[in-house]
């Protein structure tokens, strides 16, 4: 086991290892046999790594809402006043034509020889309705 020291300056932001969410995104406990539906738990190599990351919660009590408007991103929510003048308020900014970024203030430490890799949340591939978020894959390398 990988030890992952982290400092943040929001405690909304405080990390924990992903949980496979039964009942949930992880689906009904309902035993794999002839029979019966499948769910997303009843495939080891997707439980496993569904298991295997940590992650990092939307710390803020409003929603943002993000839309496209003649070509442009547009985001909306109330976040009140910024909890530290040195910060850039709101944390969100377009990027782009098509993207926004979020100015997270989380530092994660995973030791030497070892990366940081985001991606979607495993709900995002057992979730029929498309309210779950996709997050840009990447390596951040120290």
């Amino acid at each position: 086991m990988q030890l992952v020291k982290y400092r943040l300056t929001n405690p909304g932001l405080k990390p924990r290892r992903t949980k496979l969410e039964m009942p949930g995104w992880g689906g009904s406990p309902q035993p794999r046999a002839d029979g019966s539906h499948e769910q997303a738990w009843h495939c080891m190599p997707f439980t496993e790594s569904a298991q295997y990351g940590i992650e990092v919660f939307y710390p803020y009590a409003n929603e943002l809402r993000v839309t496209k408007s003649k070509g442009e991103v547009q985001l909306d929510g109330d976040f009140g006043p910024s909890p530290n003048e040195d910060l850039q308020w709101p944390p969100f900014r377009a990027f782009g034509e098509n993207f926004y970024t979020y100015q997270l203030l989380l530092d994660l430490d995973v030791g030497k020889g070892w990366a940081v890799r985001t991606e979607p949340h495993p709900r995002f591939y057992t979730d029929a309705s498309d309210t779950v978020p996709v997050a840009v894959p990447a390596l951040l390398r120290a």
